[in-house]
């Protein structure tokens, strides 16, 4: 957004309109992204193995989650994600688009995973429902 408003701001000439128009990196759109901070269990499923999971924290395009499973940056998954009413659970495919780093537990890791548009309208309608009750 710094770079969009700079961009506003500078004085106009014919080269600055010229000028290849800046781009707003990943990290600054997850600035304003709202997240909610929620625990659900998870069960990560990739191509050669799976494993538990939980989510810290859950926005409109994804989540952040501590696993222990080795997931690898651009892999594409499926999240078996059971809600804190622990009466039903749902499978969406997501991609890991950040690795967020170690815990203090050396084997847990922490990942961001973007859902993926084919299950974008099931993520909408399940946050939704967290947020309404």
């Amino acid at each position: 957004m710094k770079a969009f408003a700079e961009e506003f701001s500078a004085p106009s000439s014919t080269t600055a309109s010229a000028a290849a128009p800046s781009t707003i990196c990943i990290d600054d759109k997850r600035k304003y992204l709202a997240r909610i901070p929620i625990e659900l269990r998870l069960r990560i499923t990739a191509v050669n193995y799976s494993g538990p999971g939980r989510s810290l924290d859950l926005s409109v395009t994804g989540m952040l989650i501590e696993t222990s499973v080795p997931l690898i940056l651009a892999e594409r998954v499926i999240l078996t994600i059971t809600p804190p009413d622990h009466k039903t659970s749902f499978n969406i495919c997501a991609e890991v688009v950040r690795l967020a780093g170690k815990t203090e537990q050396p084997e847990i890791s922490r990942f961001g995973l973007r859902v993926l548009t084919d299950d974008s309208l099931t993520w909408q309608n399940f946050l939704r429902l967290l947020v309404l009750k």
